[in-house]
């Protein structure tokens, strides 16, 4: 399984635990279960030599970067509706 699979599918089982658990919780159980299981099985298939300090940091800091790449998103607004011109320097 390559990684765009594999990132499609976490997020996958990951939006319909959120979005079960909006519109009806006792059938979120299943969703959340599956996406633990599903971690649980991404984190036995790493190596133990590939888990450093460095690796726990990056994924405690995942919930952070992606609610922050969300709330930019809204911030860009008519961003794809006009052209930001770069300045240049003429030297």
């Amino acid at each position: 399984m390559d990684d765009a699979s594999q990132n499609s599918t976490v997020w996958t089982y990951h939006y319909f635990a959120v979005v079960m658990t909006i519109l009806d919780w006792a059938l979120s159980i299943k969703w959340w279960g599956l996406f633990l299981l599903l971690c649980a099985t991404f984190s036995l298939a790493v190596p133990d030599y590939l888990v450093d300090k460095r690796f726990k940091k990056a994924l405690i800091s995942l919930p952070l970067v992606f609610l922050l790449m969300c709330l930019n998103f809204f911030r860009l607004k008519g961003a794809n509706k006009e052209f930001i011109h770069t300045k240049h320097s003429n030297s």
